[in-house]
């Protein structure tokens, strides 16, 4: 058996256990705080695609409301913006539906390239 030879000796291996688990909080904490960041990160970019998405559907009703006044009858039109137009990468797309009774459908999405792109849509009716 070995013997202790001072009374700092027993706490060497307490001391050593107290820093592994600071250092698995540190790292714990370190790690919840990146995917925070990463999730907040993406969610803004989320917001941003859709706010993008509604500014695009708004377009659109303006558009078609210019196109109503010029010539009252029934339309369909689908205005892609091509990688450049908004985004140096990313294109976006809006359809625009009108009846004959000035019923306007306008459906925007943006970006097109994702897999389940921010999708608004606006109805107006022109008549009125």
């Amino acid at each position: 058996m070995r013997q202790r030879t001072g009374p700092g000796e027993q706490r060497r291996g307490s001391v050593s256990v107290f820093v592994l688990i600071v250092i698995l909080l540190m790292a714990g904490i370190i790690l919840a705080r990146a995917r925070h960041t990463i999730t907040v990160h993406r969610q803004s970019r989320i917001d941003e695609y859709h706010l993008q998405s509604e500014l695009l559907a708004d377009a659109g009703i303006r558009l078609a409301r210019s196109a109503w006044e010029t010539t009252p009858e029934a339309w369909e039109y689908d205005w892609i913006l091509p990688p450049g137009t908004v985004h140096e990468t990313k294109s976006g797309r809006v359809r625009i539906t009108t009846t004959n009774d000035g019923v306007c459908s306008v459906e925007a999405q943006y970006p097109v390239e994702m897999e389940h792109p921010p999708r608004v849509t606006r109805t107006k009716d022109f008549a009125k």
